[in-house]
Parts: structure tokens; sequence; C-alpha cells
């Protein structure tokens, strides 16, 4: 795939991303560390190794929510010839994701626009191509104003800078905002050529996968990936400006599936999209054969796969079902439920990255009622105690639904729907959640949850083979040290807290 750029510039628009979402269980095989943490000195090494080794086309930097080195693409092409041969902005990318000013404050936000046409200018004297970094991703998007307001703030804070102008992709994080997609991309488009008479060629619209699950749950942030890429093409068709969706999924159902093990299942659900998030779970726990494999499938299939376009009734029917299976998601992540993740996640599972606090969203602050962990950790302290996120609020969802007469149209634009509720609740731990639902009347939801999705499925919940067995011993031992851990908080009952919930990982190939 191929495209205009802003300078007239003709570029290559990649299929692979990766990223640096802390999801992964396993150390890299290049790390020397004993554990699975990435740090930021590590990094640069990281984005050499998803370049050379996985073939991987383009590379997230993070500025967002963590530190950074601004000196990246001078440190690659100084210390590894690959880059010699392989021009960063040219035949890989390196894109920044910095911080939005708007929704964060107290951000190192203008950094990295300082730093652009800083790095841009020295690769350039040192016979590099450049522009090197041309492109920047912008989280929490929610108006054209937004984008708008990053550009004007490049141009007046670069006085000699290289490229003249960014390409701006917003990355829009919220089922509510999925009939502001339009209204976003028309009014970016419309600011660029008004303000600055420049016409753009093509917009990188990224919507994402895992927040929209952590506030609304599993269908949905489904629900809102579909609905949100046929509003990017319908978009594209009215504006003539084409399209090339990015999709931030990472390798847990939950948070959109995406792994080397559901390449071509992963394509039949989301189709259209052209981009796609390789994160460090997808990388780090699988070999590295099974990985390049995965990549050179999602390479060859995802540019070819096609949408489908949803019509103004459609869309009404999805706002709908959004409106159903999220309300008893929301009303059961909290009390009991948000506190018990919360711990886990504080107490017992590890951080991989050298991340700061988020801001912003209902699943990181939901005022003083519930503070709730990263999607990462959400995903991963469920898991840990057997309760899988994608079940909760889902059943009576699906009750609901069929009572308002839509559980027709929702198996229509998902057809894979009882499929992706077997593998949701493949590490259901039973036993783990009667014990739960004793204690509290929130997680005795969720096991009315269980019973009826097991009545639409017309087949049980839990482990299916050999592997998901021995999972289901390590979500047991984990919450039979953690119930003895509430009574004896012993270091050493810690430490096999953390076993076992590492063990549970390990076998689903992904922390969260």
């Amino acid at each position: 795939m191929k495209a205009l750029s802003i300078t007239g510039e003709e570029r290559i628009i990649p299929v692979t991303m990766a990223t640096q979402h802390p999801d992964n269980v396993s150390k890299p095989a290049w790390s020397e560390r004993d554990d699975g943490k990435i740090t930021t000195d590590m990094e640069v090494e990281e984005a050499h190794k998803n370049f050379a080794s996985l073939e991987i086309e383009e590379t997230m930097w993070d500025n967002e929510g963590k530190e950074v080195d601004y000196t990246v693409c001078i440190k690659l092409v100084s210390k590894y010839p690959f880059f010699k041969e392989k021009q960063i902005g040219k035949d890989v990318f390196i894109t920044y994701r910095i911080p939005n000013r708007w929704q964060q404050k107290g951000t190192t936000y203008k950094h990295p626009l300082t730093a652009i046409p800083i790095e841009n200018e020295n690769l350039q004297e040192h016979g590099f191509h450049s522009p090197a970094l041309f492109e920047v991703i912008l989280p929490f998007t929610t108006n054209s104003y937004q984008l708008a307001g990053v550009q004007y703030d490049y141009v007046v804070n670069s006085s000699s800078r290289i490229p003249e102008y960014l390409e701006i992709i917003p990355l829009i994080e919220g089922a509510a905002k999925l009939s502001d997609i339009q209204k976003i991309l028309n009014g970016y488009t419309d600011a660029m050529k008004t303000i600055w008479n420049i016409k753009l060629n093509y917009v990188r619209p990224f919507l994402a996968r895992s927040d929209p699950a952590l506030d609304a749950g599993l269908i949905p942030a489904d629900l809102f990936a579909l609905g949100g890429l046929s509003e990017c093409y319908q978009f594209s068709k009215k504006k003539e400006i084409e399209v090339f969706p990015i999709i931030g999924a990472g390798p847990s159902p939950f948070r959109g599936g995406l792994s080397p093990d559901r390449i071509e299942k992963f394509l039949q659900k989301f189709p259209g999209f052209r981009t796609g998030t390789i994160q460090s779970s997808f990388r780090y726990d699988h070999d590295e054969a099974t990985v390049k494999k995965a990549i050179e499938k999602l390479k060859a299939k995802m540019p070819k796969t096609e949408p489908i376009i949803f019509f103004r009734q459609d869309l009404k029917k999805m706002f709908a079902l959004m409106r159903i299976f999220s309300q008893p998601y929301q009303e059961t992540i909290q009390g009991d439920v948000a506190h018990s993740i919360s711990y886990i996640a504080a107490e017992f599972l590890p951080s991989h990255r050298e991340r700061l606090g988020h801001v912003g969203h209902f699943g990181y602050s939901r005022g003083k009622e519930t503070a709730l962990p990263r999607a990462i950790k959400f995903v991963a302290a469920l898991d840990s105690l057997g309760v899988p996120p994608g079940i909760i609020g889902t059943g009576r969802g699906i009750r609901d639904a069929r009572k308002k007469g839509l559980i027709k149209f929702l198996e229509e634009i998902m057809p894979k729907l009882k499929e992706d509720l077997v593998m949701a609740g493949r590490y259901l731990n039973k036993k783990n959640l009667e014990h739960l639902a004793k204690t509290n009347a929130l997680w005795k939801d969720i096991l009315e949850d269980v019973e009826l999705i097991e009545q639409y499925i017309d087949q049980e919940l839990g482990p299916g083979n050999d592997e998901e067995g021995k999972h289901n011993d390590h979500t047991t031992k984990f919450f039979d040290l953690y119930r003895k851990y509430q009574k004896n908080q012993n270091s050493e009952i810690k430490k096999e807290i953390i076993e076992a919930a590492m063990d549970a990982a390990h076998v689903r190939k992904y922390l969260g």
C-alpha cells in the first residue's frame, strides 16, 4: 500500500505496527534480564529487533504515559548498519505517540514536537533519508480542533522545521465517539485546507480496541471497531480522501484477539483495517519463527480484506446494542469487584514497562468509587482469578438484546459471536467464581452471565483442552493462596501467589 504524503512524496503505508504495550509475560530472547520487563534503555534495541529480525514496518514510539528517548533515530542509524539499507521514513517508520494536552495536564507534550525537526535535520546532515519522522499519533482524540491544534503547535514552535507540516493520526478511544468519527476527520481535513492550504491525500484513523472494552465490555468494543471502521470509509467516499485505518488490538480476546495463532480469525472478524498493532505479547510470548510467519500472513492478507459498510439504520441498532451490553458490565465493575481487580493488579502483577499513570478514562479513574488499573493489568487480574473479563455483562446483554429483538442483527454483523464467547470463557474457573458469588452480589451477577451465555451457546464455558485445564489448576492455586493471604499477609505466600499468576499467564501466552 502506498500514498502521497503532505510533502508530495510517495510513502509506504505499514501493515504492522510494533507497540510498547506491556502485555508480555515472557522476556524477549535478546533480553539479559531475568524477567519480562523492558526498560526505557532497552527500547532502542527493541526497535531495531522489530525492524531487522521480525520485519515489522513501523514502531510506535510512545511518549504518552512514559519517559522516552528523543534521539532514537540517531542512535539506531549510528549503531545498526541495517538502517543504511532500510531508511527510516522511507522503508521503515518510527511514529511518535504524543500526549494529548487537552486531556492530560502536566505532560511533556511539546518535547516530541521539538525533537522531530531536530532529529530530521541531524539525519539529513549525515546523509540519511529526511524526513525520517513526519507522523504523530494523538491519543484521546475527541474533536478536530485538537488535531489542528497539534499542527499549529508544531508550526509555531519550530522556526526551521523538517517536515514543514506533520501527518497526524487521530487515536479514537471510546464507543461513545463512534458518531463523532466522520466529524473529526472532516474537521481535520477541512482545517488543513483552510488554514494551511494543504489538501490531505490520506488519513490513518486509529481505532482503539482495548480501552473501549475496559470502558464498556467485550461486545461494545467489537461493535465500536466495526462501526468506527465503516465511518472511516464513509468519510473517505464523501471527501475522496483515502483512509488506511489502524486497529489497536492485543492478544487476549477481551483486548481484540490479535495473536500469532489467530490471524485468520482476526481478519475475518475485523476486515478492512489496513494496519494492526503487534504488541509485546505477540512478539515475546511465542517463538520467533511463529511470530515471523504470523507477521508475513498479516502483511499479505490484511490489505486485501474488504470493510463492512453500515448505514444509519444499522448504526442506530449498534448504538442500542452498545447501551444494552455496557450497562450490566459497568454496573458490575465497581465495589468489591473493582477493589479486588485493583488490589490484585497492584499487589501481585508485574509492570513490564516504565510507565506513568493514565488519566481521563472511565477505566482509569471513575470518580471516588472506582479506580481501575490499565486494560492489561485489568485483564491479567481477572484472568488470574479465573474470571475472564469478556463474560462480564455479556450474558445479561444477550438476554436483553433478545428481549429488544436485536439478537438476530447482532449475529448478522458478528457471525462468529458464539465462537467468540466460547473463546472468551475458555479460562473460566467456575469453582472460583461460585465461591466469589457467595461473598458479594456483584460476583453473583457474573455467575448469572455465565449461565446465560451457556444457555445461548448450548455448551458449558471453561477449559476445552489440557493446556486450558492447566490454566484452571493455576487459577485454583492462585485463588486459594489469595484467600489465605487475606488472613496472613506473609511474604512467602505472596511470592507463591505471584508465581501462580505468572504460571497461568504463561499458559495463556499473554499477561493481560
